[in-house]
């Protein structure tokens, strides 16, 4: 699983939004496709504007050969501070 909380960011479908997966607590909480227009102010907005979801191992294990194969995905650590 995952050792660190995340956020995994690429391309949305369109020029107007971003997809994002949320990964915490070693598996993915949430994802789904966002605005890239709308200001989130807080990783609690940004979640909750997102897809719940029940992260496991093998959607873990899809998520890591998905970033093995994309080397423009954006990946920012969550910080609690």
């Amino acid at each position: 699983f995952f050792t660190k909380d995340m956020y995994l960011q690429d391309r949305g479908r369109n020029n107007l939004e971003k997809s994002l997966f949320v990964i915490k607590d070693g598996f993915c909480i949430a994802y789904g496709y966002l605005d890239i227009d709308h200001p989130y102010t807080s990783s609690e907005q940004l979640i909750n504007a997102l897809d719940p979801y029940r992260g496991n191992i093998e959607s873990n294990g899809i998520i890591r050969r998905f970033l093995q194969g994309k080397h423009n995905i954006k990946v920012q650590l969550i910080s609690d501070h």
